[in-house]
């Protein structure tokens, strides 16, 4: 099992990440999020990511050239889409050769991204509410929302998701926590 690390903000951020060996950081670019890195800031935080970390780049309702800038610069390999995106998007975004993974609110369904993220409501925490999901699927699942050390292991049984995807539940004070980053990804690697 993998693990997304995401809403990375800060040098000690990537030093951290580059010690835990997640598969994935995520750069946040969503207009309204205490996250949001500027080109600038994700170009210099990627630049101190080991190559073998794959970076994505997390959107809500982006301009394809936004993405397509990232992309060029190779700050972001992976594309995380949220909000209302339609496959017209997925589709351009793919043929600049990046992995889409389309963000979904609860319920599971098929789309033409390469991946599905499940995320609970913004660290609701809740996995019963989880709908369809189904045991055999045809594209990789991530799972989101309200993850910790405390619930990650119930999360993983109930789900059985391909890459858990953490964010606040790797914070203290509103700021990653290297200790946390660390247990999170071994507990998800242990299920490998």
């Amino acid at each position: 099992m993998k693990v997304k690390l995401c809403g990375l903000t800060r040098n000690v951020d990537i030093q951290a990440a580059n010690k835990i060996l997640p598969e994935y950081i995520g750069f946040v670019f969503a207009k309204n999020s205490k996250r949001k890195l500027t080109f600038e800031q994700a170009k210099q935080l990627r630049k101190q990511l080991l190559p073998q970390i794959k970076s994505v780049g997390v959107f809500v309702e982006p301009r394809f050239e936004e993405i397509k800038l990232l992309a060029d610069a190779q700050i972001i390999s992976c594309v995380q889409l949220h909000g209302d995106i339609d496959s017209t998007l997925i589709e351009k975004i793919q043929g600049q050769g990046l992995y889409v993974i389309q963000a979904l609110k609860e319920e599971y369904r098929e789309t033409i991204a390469d991946a599905i993220l499940l995320d609970a409501s913004e660290g609701a925490g809740i996995f019963t509410k989880w709908k369809n999901i189904p045991v055999k699927r045809n594209k990789p699942l991530f799972l989101a929302g309200g993850l910790t050390v405390k619930n990650i292991e119930h999360a993983i049984r109930d789900t059985n998701p391909d890459v858990i995807d953490v964010s606040s539940g790797i914070e203290t004070n509103g700021l990653k926590d290297a200790d946390k980053m660390a247990q999170i990804t071994q507990l998800v690697h242990k299920f490998n």
